[in-house]
């Protein structure tokens, strides 16, 4: 409503109805104070339907694009959906000359956890690792699985110096522990890789490759750590 109007103190109502549940309602009102008569209703009520119908439409199209670029089994954005918004930042720091980083991240000695538990503990210790490792992201970051137990972050308008102290947050879960089941399983830490823009490339390809390369660096580096350490045990 606009300008003066005075609503009615008898205002219809319709609700939206698809199946057995409700999608909306709708309400007439009116710029000067008249009863609505049986045709208003009546109008009111054969618009609710249609309505309906298209709200519940658009929910689903929305509902199928969010499947289309979610990962199941762990909430993240899928590959695609990763390289595109990757794709974006690139595009959008280069209008703007603001660095951002792209990380690489693969968790440590995971198929360990898969070997010993099962698969379905390795899914759970899999989903809460993300969940923390999501927990530490901002809005505007993105958090893609890239595939297996390997992840893509996409951090948005970040200095060097802001992308450090994000890997150290991600670094203080290394000794979380969950429980699952009647395993007490401590989540594997993470291996990172970073790439910064536009010191280490300026295209999609560019820094996944430099960011990947670093990561796998420090994943070959945390399992020789390991091996001088004798294996300390990662569950109980």
């Amino acid at each position: 409503m606009t300008g003066n109007a005075t609503l009615d103190p008898a205002i219809p109502i319709a609700a939206c109805p698809v199946g057995a549940g409700i999608e909306g309602v709708l309400a007439l009102y009116r710029p000067s104070p008249q009863t609505f008569g049986p045709q208003d209703i009546a109008y009111l009520e054969a618009v609710a339907v249609p309505v309906a119908g298209m709200i519940a439409v658009w929910r689903m199209h929305a509902k199928l694009q969010e499947l289309a670029r979610t990962d199941s089994l762990t909430g993240a954005a899928n590959r695609g959906y990763g390289l595109a918004r990757l794709e974006e930042a690139c595009a959008h720091a280069a209008r703007t000359n603001q660095p951002f980083a792209a990380i690489m991240l693969d968790l440590d000695r995971f198929k360990e956890v898969n070997d010993r538990f099962g698969h379905q503990v390795g899914d759970r210790v899999l989903h809460e690792a993300v969940s923390r490792l999501h927990g530490d992201l901002r809005t505007e970051d993105v958090l893609a699985r890239y595939g297996g137990d390997e992840f893509l972050v996409v951090v948005a308008d970040a200095t060097a110096r802001q992308v450090a102290h994000l890997l150290r947050r991600i670094r203080m879960h290394r000794d979380d522990v969950i429980t699952v089941g009647e395993c007490k399983v401590q989540l594997p830490s993470w291996s990172l890789g970073v790439a910064m823009w536009p010191e280490d490339g300026r295209g999609v390809d560019a820094l996944v490759r430099v960011a990947d390369t670093r990561m796998y660096r420090a994943k070959q580096e945390s399992a020789a750590h390991q091996r001088r350490a004798s294996g300390t045990p990662l569950a109980s």
